[in-house]
């Protein structure tokens, strides 16, 4: 018996395929992205369990300090936090990535917000999404693109990470005005650049 599927859910089961496909490839790169961080191990790490770590502690100026923490991951049950909290829905990769990591912290200079819930551990909680989108948006911030982050740059200015529904991440300048200095194909691309800046910097024993 043949059975005959209209072009609305042929076109729906194609974008399944697709997001799969796409979620695969980006699980790759997240568990790449942690092997590049385990030589930060040698400096003494954390691991709290369900995905909470951090990783290089560099006790000198602040005996607490690591230089990478990472939150445990959301589920398909908790993802729709990131919008609820956000009041914006994450696309494509940047939607992964939160099943990779509850947001994270990164050398003191990058932060990527999380979801603000239950679920604190010795490893503390993300910076939670409603900064940057509901409780401080930046002047002029594209409609349905969210503020996922932050990141140190000069001057000792704080500017934002955002997410667009291409997917594509960017850096820009502060609350008055939407301004974009840098650009990233995804997410992934963003912590795999500035991972590998940070790290040829460190004297790791």
């Amino acid at each position: 018996m043949t059975i005959w599927l209209s072009a609305g859910l042929w076109a729906k089961i194609e974008m399944i395929n697709e997001t799969s496909h796409l979620f695969e490839i980006d699980r790759a790169r997240w568990n790449a992205i942690l092997e590049s961080l385990n030589p930060l191990k040698k400096m003494g790490w954390e691991d709290y369990g369900n995905g909470n770590l951090k990783l290089g502690h560099e006790p000198k100026d602040y005996p607490l300090y690591y230089h990478v923490t990472l939150y445990q991951p959301l589920n398909i049950k908790t993802i729709d936090e990131v919008e609820n909290q956000s009041s914006k829905a994450p696309y494509l990769s940047t939607r992964n990535f939160y099943f990779m990591s509850n947001g994270l912290r990164l050398f003191g200079d990058l932060s990527i917000y999380g979801v603000i819930g239950n679920s604190y551990t010795k490893a503390g909680q993300p910076i939670c999404l409603r900064y940057g989108n509901i409780n401080e948006i930046p002047y002029g911030l594209p409609k349905n693109s969210m503020v996922i982050g932050g990141v140190h740059a000069a001057n000792d200015r704080v500017d934002y990470l955002v997410s667009h529904q291409n997917g594509q991440i960017c850096q820009s300048h502060g609350l008055d005005a939407y301004r974009e200095v840098r650009h990233w194909p995804t997410i992934f691309d963003l912590l795999e650049e500035s991972i590998a800046e940070k790290m040829t910097s460190l004297d790791i024993s």
